[in-house]
């Protein structure tokens, strides 16, 4: 009776092992989306520099909660001018990326950088090649993913490789 309650704790021990490290190993991954990029918005809508710094955000799905939307007027200026000027603009096939004043290098997100009650992806952007007052718009499979995470102001954007400082 010893020696099988003794297996049962060792067999127990390192099925909680195993799956301590695979959630470790989860958490710690990140996924690399390709983003396909859309089109450039320059002249046509107002100057956002006062909400860039941030740098990047997503217009998505309504059923997804998003910090854009505190935005208001801008992030529906924005919404609406891509609505009329983009052929295949659909929010129940993709998520857009808008990014201002660069061009996204790259875009990736992790399951440790998760929010919402495990709802919503923080990305992980590399932003390059500054032009001002220029708009870049890129679409990705359907997720929910933003720049930031409102209430805890958690930002995870680099520019040129290096980390995006900003003051909240």
């Amino acid at each position: 009776m010893k020696k099988i309650l003794m297996r049962i704790i060792v067999i127990l021990s390192a099925v909680v092992i195993i799956c301590v490290c695979a959630v470790k190993i989860l958490t710690e991954k990140e996924f690399t989306l390709s983003p396909e990029y859309v089109c450039s918005i320059s002249d046509e809508l107002p100057d956002y520099s006062y909400v860039a710094g941030h740098r990047w955000f997503t217009i998505k799905d309504e059923k997804y909660d998003s910090w854009a939307y505190y935005w208001g007027d801008e992030y529906s200026e924005i919404e609406q001018y891509l609505k009329e000027n983009v052929q295949d603009f659909d929010t129940s096939k993709f998520t857009y990326v808008v990014v201002y004043e660069y061009s996204l290098d790259s875009l990736s997100y992790s399951f440790g950088r998760m929010f919402n009650a495990y709802t919503q992806f923080v990305g992980n952007a590399n932003l390059i090649n500054y032009e001002k007052h220029v708009i870049n718009v890129y679409r990705i499979k359907k997720m929910n993913i933003d720049s930031v995470f409102k209430p805890y102001n958690v930002v995870y954007t680099y520019i040129d490789g290096e980390p995006l400082t900003r003051v909240f």
